[in-house]
């Protein structure tokens, strides 16, 4: 016990706990002003964790030099070497008792000027950076799928490029981590030649997925390439040379390879929801695909072709595969636009089927979406 009160008296002796707690003192009022004054200058974030772990550091090593060394008159010496009745020790001890005070005097000050004066800027700052991080976060996987370019010798397979593009965004949109530009954004940049970045910057994403399709009877080439719009660099891009019956091989691929470079896990749920097109019959699908860019053209007054136009490839669509919800969905519109407005250029020729008879129908195709649909809202 004498051995240990003997210690904490050398301790006290050798100005010890005065310097630990001017160090204590002066290393909070440092971290302080460091993390107020560095975002204003521009320093990086890691810069005020440097000075905390510097600090940290040195507490430790101030604390050893004050019990081995005393600053003496005549330079530093170890305190072994110096008699009681010659040591400074306590002249010391009373300096640091006013550097004690000063420095509290100072951080107490510094304390009411952040605390009354500085609430306000710092709030908003902090909402700022708060604010800044959720939209980092959030736009660090969200993509833009830019419709894929028919690159076919006639270049009439556009309704093909524009259906493949638009069932690789579909299946993207389905993963809940990654925030996906809609058709209708996208789309706006069909065959423009503006910079990858502009687009990007306009979409509010930080990647883009560009692709072309080259299709030969039932031979396909197809071109996928994921880039990252701040610098161009693409993250990911392949080539696939396939027969159209693979179709959706390529699509699943496409849209798996695309989530794994953006780190997103897939597990046997999540890949069971992204790939569910409606059906597996590549037939079925291209005869939607077909009906649906009539449908699309329709709607953007590009065709002279009607509804009843897109229903023929519909139907098609549906007698390959009993079972294909998405083309009823579309083909029970025209029996709508008789219901709503009669005879219109959307629906003509309607002058043979009676509003009675557009509405049997139009129930039927809803009949028979609601007892064909495999994922119920």
């Amino acid at each position: 016990m004498n051995k240990i009160n003997k210690f904490f008296s050398e301790l006290k002796r050798r100005n010890v706990f005065k310097v630990a707690t001017a160090y204590a003192i002066t290393a909070w009022l440092i971290i302080q002003i460091s993390d107020t004054v560095f975002p204003r200058l521009g320093f990086p974030d890691w810069a005020v964790t440097f000075i905390i772990i510097l600090v940290i550091i040195g507490f430790p090593i101030a604390l050893i030099i004050t019990w081995a060394f005393e600053l003496t008159p005549e330079g530093l010496k170890k305190s072994d070497e110096i008699n009681l009745d010659k040591s400074i020790a306590p002249k010391t001890g009373k300096k640091l008792n006013f550097i004690i005070i000063a420095t509290l005097i100072v951080a107490l000050g510094y304390f009411i000027w952040e605390s009354r004066f500085s609430s306000d800027n710092s709030n908003t700052d902090q909402q700022q950076k708060i604010t800044e991080k959720i939209k980092k976060v959030t736009l660090e996987k969200s993509v833009a799928v830019l419709p894929f370019i028919d690159l076919s010798k006639n270049s009439d397979q556009e309704w093909f490029s524009d259906g493949l593009t638009e069932e690789i965004l579909n299946s993207l949109a389905r993963l809940p981590e990654l925030k996906v530009t809609s058709r209708t954004s996208s789309f706006t940049f069909k065959g423009s030649d503006e910079d990858i970045k502009d687009i990007a910057n306009k979409l509010g994403v930080t990647y883009i997925v560009e692709g072309s399709v080259r299709r030969i009877d039932n031979e396909l080439r197809l071109t996928a390439q994921l880039i990252r719009a701040s610098d161009g660099f693409h993250i990911w891009s392949q080539t696939y040379n396939r027969n159209t019956e693979h179709l959706f091989e390529v699509q699943e691929d496409i849209a798996e390879k695309i989530a794994k470079a953006l780190d997103i896990y897939l597990d046997d749920n999540k890949r069971k929801i992204m790939f569910d097109t409606g059906t597996r019959n590549v037939d079925a699908f291209e005869a939607y695909l077909k009906g649906k860019q009539i449908y699309s053209e329709i709607h953007q007054t590009k065709t002279d072709k009607t509804l009843w136009d897109a229903n023929v490839y519909f139907e098609k669509a549906i007698e390959i595969d009993p079972t294909f919800v998405q083309p009823a969905i579309y083909h029970m519109d025209a029996y709508s636009h008789i219901l709503l407005h009669g005879s219109d250029n959307l629906s003509s020729p309607s002058d043979t089927i009676s509003k009675e008879e557009a509405q049997r129908l139009l129930i039927k195709d809803l009949d028979f979406a609601i007892v064909n649909t495999k994922n119920p809202l």
